[in-house]
């Protein structure tokens, strides 16, 4: 069964059928062979990477490198030298010659992640690099020529940015050469029924234990679902289940607590932080403290699931942690 799956729905170590992503595969397959910027985007946990690996190893560049950068992963003061390489000393603690990752990509591809987190000054770095198709290390004066592809990706609107003078819309014309645009998992629903039996064999193989069927209840629980976390989070999902299951039988009770209480909770009222946020806010509140009610509203809302909120603010996770540290915000489990 494994094998038929594999044959009639795996392409691109993707899984699904729908019309959908079969306009993702196509996409695939017409620009695999070409050097044009590709800009990839789609909600967290969608698939983008796994199409940036795609387009490289299927295409012409596949012999070559590929380089990845998380740019939201990477504190703002260390991302230029990871990007660009350094000499030895240019600056405190560079105590050895240490190449970059646009040199790494060199005949290869170069895939940036997360690319909206990159900081504004970077940009225009960025911009001139692949203008010229030449690098300068950090403390050399020498060039080194480039010969990269570079596919990015986002799960933000870069127009919205560029509007708002937070992404240089040069940058942005000049990556965003061919779009690809990876739909959330509440929009393939005909995938859905494909990506559980998936996981269910991945799972069931990668812990030695026989395959689990789902019972009818904890399969309604699972449909019913919207998957902010998307692909990744039904991943995560189904090894909760396949772990903790003590019978041949995944039931209800083997799921997480929020797939549990989802949809009870879906029909009650907003909760009363949310509630409280929705009420007149009196004059003379500071942008600031109406920013801390709304984030305190939001994760109250999702029960604190951080990845569901930054979805509902149209942030980051990052940000989101770093608004959480900044207001000192807890859940009351903390308190």
């Amino acid at each position: 069964m494994q094998e038929k799956l594999n044959v009639q729905t795996e392409r691109h170590n993707f899984i699904g059928k729908s019309k959908a992503m079969e306009h993702v595969f196509s996409m695939i397959e017409r620009v695999k062979d070409i050097d044009s910027n590709v800009l990839i985007t789609g909600e967290s946990g969608t698939g983008k990477e796994v199409v940036a690996r795609a387009i490289h190893k299927m295409g012409k560049r596949k012999h070559g490198p590929l380089e990845i950068v998380n740019c939201a992963a990477i504190p703002e003061a260390l991302l230029e030298s990871e990007l660009f390489g350094y000499e030895k000393g240019a600056f405190t603690g560079a105590t050895q010659k240490k190449p970059g990752k646009w040199a790494a990509a060199n005949g290869g591809t170069l895939f940036l992640d997360e690319i909206s987190e990159m900081p504004l000054a970077l940009q225009a770095k960025i911009l001139r690099v692949i203008q010229e198709r030449e690098v300068t290390p950090l403390g050399s004066n020498q060039k080194i020529p480039l010969d990269v592809r570079i596919v990015s990706a986002t799960n933000k609107q870069l127009e919205q940015l560029v509007a708002e003078g937070t992404f240089r819309e040069d940058l942005y014309f000049r990556l965003n050469v061919i779009p690809i645009s990876l739909p959330p998992l509440r929009e393939r629903q005909e995938d859905l029924l494909l990506l559980l039996d998936y996981f269910l064999q991945k799972y069931a193989r990668e812990m030695d234990k026989g395959i689990k069927k789902l019972s009818a209840a904890a399969r309604r629980l699972l449909l019913a679902y919207d998957y902010p976390g998307n692909v990744r989070q039904l991943g995560n999902i189904i090894e909760y289940a396949m772990a903790l299951s003590s019978s041949d039988i995944i039931t209800e009770e083997d799921l997480p607590e929020y797939i549990q209480h989802h949809t009870q909770s879906a029909a009650l009222p907003i909760s009363s932080h949310a509630q409280e946020f929705t009420d007149s806010i009196p004059v003379g509140v500071s942008m600031k403290e109406i920013e801390k009610r709304a984030i305190a509203a939001a994760l109250d809302h999702c029960g604190w699931h951080r990845q569901e909120t930054a979805r509902m603010l149209q942030i980051s996770e990052r940000s989101l942690r770093d608004k959480i540290k900044l207001y000192n915000l807890k859940s009351v489990q903390e308190e």
